[in-house]
């Protein structure tokens, strides 16, 4: 839309508007299109890079997410990954973080909740490990150990997506790899294919780092050889072409 487009190109420029924007786009949330409500949860996520009462952001996000209808808490579940991920760290209180992450863990492990919003919890959740603090992020990834699940194999990848440097910089990452590992093994096809995507998201990343250390394309991946193999048996585990993983 224009206003995508808007918040794209204009940045900065728009910091006088940001008010504004900021009501219209959290109205946007109650709207009756899927599609409209989504593009106004990421859009709260551009805005929270400029707004100065981002704490008052998250909170008003919170609050209505307690008290809306399924379709609007998914798109508020959204708006809180995207805020709390993208918002200047140097303007996020802990408490308001921590809060973040405490409901959006009580949404994902909720069985009263649809499956939508359960998964989109999941990565929301995930998205809050950039921000959070280095014992919250520890705790998270004990959560995501704590069992062999689909929504846990989406918050690690969205952990990986969002918060490898910080999962490095906690001496967590060894730990990631391992559970990757030990998914693979799983015999849940929806499970496979999230590990075969976070042993791509890890690759990724390594590449990313090497280039940006000045090794070029042929830098070291240190996780090569542990994740090589995995994706390799996930991909075509008996040598027939049989690997649920693609056929997905």
């Amino acid at each position: 839309s224009s206003l995508d487009t808007l918040l794209q190109k204009a940045g900065a420029f728009l910091k006088p508007f940001v008010p504004q924007l900021q009501t219209t786009f959290l109205k946007s949330l109650h709207d009756a299109s899927s599609e409209v409500r989504e593009k106004a949860a990421g859009n709260l996520g551009e805005l929270a890079k400029l707004t100065l009462r981002i704490d008052q952001l998250m909170k008003d996000l919170l609050s209505t997410a307690e008290t809306c209808s399924s379709e609007v808490k998914e798109a508020c579940v959204i708006a809180l990954g995207e805020v709390v991920s993208n918002g200047p760290k140097a303007k996020l209180s802990a408490s308001v973080v921590t809060q973040v992450g405490s409901t959006l863990r009580g949404i994902e492990d909720d069985e009263d909740e649809s499956n939508a919003v359960q998964k989109r919890a999941a990565y929301s959740l995930g998205q809050y490990g950039a921000s959070c603090s280095g014992d919250e992020l520890a705790t998270l990834v004990d959560h995501i150990c704590g069992e062999q699940s689909v929504s846990r194999m989406i918050t690690l990848n969205a952990l990986l997506q969002r918060a490898f440097a910080n999962l490095q910089g906690a001496g967590l990452f060894a730990r990631c790899v391992q559970e990757i590992k030990k998914n693979g093994k799983s015999k849940e096809s929806d499970i496979k294919v999230k590990v075969a995507e976070a042993c791509g998201t890890v690759l990724l990343q390594e590449a990313a780092e090497a280039l940006e250390g000045g090794e070029g394309a042929g830098g070291d991946l240190p996780s090569l050889s542990q994740v090589l193999p995995c994706l390799v048996s996930l991909l075509d585990p008996k040598g027939n072409n049989s690997s649920e993983v693609l056929m997905t």
